[in-house]
């Protein structure tokens, strides 16, 4: 139940925050490396935040997502919201440069994870999630939050 109210609140807050459009999509299998990554689609000029539900399923499962960046949007915000109290890596990359570190994070014990950093405008980026230590979770699935600002 407190989970639950956590995530409402965090989505309304985002919604009102960002955006007066968003929705949730499920990720796609497979999405295990960079050029099967599953694109978030719906970053048009009027609609800056896209939701993803997602899986790290089975063990040592990895996801990648892409999403590209508009003119005049300097700042993106991902927010992770872990599907239980295992260990998750969130780290984001210039597009199909691993080396490109742009920002990363962890969520451990069911913390919200938020990473805020600066982008490129017409630019593209991919989002890895995995578990370091390889947890995972094939009831409940984590929820990832894309916006644009």
């Amino acid at each position: 139940m407190k989970r639950s109210v956590k995530i409402g609140m965090l989505c309304l807050t985002l919604l009102l925050t960002f955006s007066t459009t968003a929705f949730a999509a499920t990720e796609v299998e497979p999405n295990n490396g960079m050029y099967y990554a599953n694109p978030l689609t719906n970053y048009l000029p009027d609609q800056s935040v896209e939701s993803m539900i997602g899986y790290i399923s089975p063990q040592f499962d990895v996801d990648y997502f892409i999403f590209s960046t508009h003119q005049n949007i300097t700042m993106q915000r991902i927010i992770f919201i872990p599907p239980d109290n295992g260990t998750y890596q969130v780290t984001v990359f210039e597009a199909f440069n691993t080396t490109g570190r742009v920002a990363s994070g962890s969520a451990t014990n069911g913390q919200v994870l938020v990473l805020d950093f600066p982008i490129n405008q017409l630019s593209h980026y991919h989002i890895e999630i995995y578990s370091p230590v390889g947890s995972y979770n094939n009831n409940n699935p984590y929820y990832l939050v894309a916006a644009q600002r």
